[in-house]
């Protein structure tokens, strides 16, 4: 696995041979913005490359996370401060999931049929996500064997969904 392959195919590279087909999201985190892909194929349509979006143009060299994610598994790449590259694949067989849902805030006002909404929260500010309610997530959780006390040992995000 060569988190690098990974995000040139974000950026319109080549989709990398050991890819998911599972994967139908990704999320992208920049010094400078936040980006959204939805899976077209094998390609990506984010939400820096459309009209009317505002959406600061996503930049290779200043990408430090990304995750790509589907219903049963998830892959986490991030980038520490000397530039190396890592990654984690979360898959639904990992262990007992418990899943929950996180609500995209605001009303949409939908980007044409680009498959993303811009949304604005009650402080302002607008966002631009994937055209639904919902982020469902999954997490995994872990008992201390000597305290007893749970703690999410892992989040992985799952799909986007209308309820």
């Amino acid at each position: 696995m060569n988190a690098k392959d990974y995000l040139d195919w974000l950026l319109g590279g080549a989709k990398p041979t050991d890819a998911s087909n599972d994967f139908q999201w990704a999320v992208v985190q920049a010094t400078d913005t936040l980006v959204w892909c939805l899976r077209e194929g094998d390609a990506w349509r984010r939400t820096d490359l459309e009209p009317g979006s505002g959406v600061r143009s996503l930049k290779a060299d200043r990408i430090f996370e990304a995750r790509f994610f589907g219903p049963s598994e998830q892959l986490l790449l991030w980038r520490d401060d000397g530039g190396e590259w890592f990654h984690s694949l979360l898959t639904s067989a990992s262990g007992e999931w418990h899943k929950d849902k996180l609500t995209f805030v605001g009303n949409p006002q939908t980007l044409g049929e680009s498959g993303f909404d811009c949304r604005t929260d009650l402080a302002g500010r607008v966002s631009v996500v994937p055209q639904g309610e919902f982020l469902k997530i999954a997490q995994l959780l872990e008992e201390d064997p000597e305290t007893g006390l749970v703690r999410i040992a892992a989040t992985r995000f799952v799909e986007i969904v209308e309820k």
